[in-house]
């Protein structure tokens, strides 16, 4: 098995302001992912969910694990084995941008996958 971690953060997959419900634009983008995952059995992911620092830290904690939760159930429905898929939820914590724009709230509003060999 390989020690490498590899990062990967899809550019179109969103969510409403506030919720976990995931914008019909973020499909085609989960679609190729599921493809990727089906192609290659051997990978296992960590979904992790992030917010922007709106709002309360705590709520946004829960709701960043309900986004990487939607994103997994996602995955599933389209053939990927659940015990492939891990979720954490790391809320406000982790930004990539800090700058205080409406670009980089959205870019805060994310979910990363890091791809493993199981």
């Amino acid at each position: 098995a390989k020690d490498t971690l590899e990062k990967y953060i899809p550019k179109n997959v969103l969510f409403e302001q506030s919720k976990s419900v995931l914008l019909l634009e973020s499909y085609p983008a989960l679609d190729q992912f599921a493809g990727y995952l089906l192609r290659n059995p051997s990978l296992k992911v960590s979904i992790e969910g992030h917010t922007d620092n709106h709002g309360d830290s705590a709520k946004n904690l829960v709701l960043s694990d309900e986004r990487a939760k939607k994103v997994a159930s996602y995955l599933v429905n389209k053939g990927v084995v659940a015990t492939r898929l891990t979720t954490k939820g790391y809320g406000d914590t982790r930004p990539l941008n800090k700058e205080k724009s409406n670009t980089s709230y959205t870019r805060n509003r994310r979910v990363e996958f890091i791809v493993t060999e199981k």
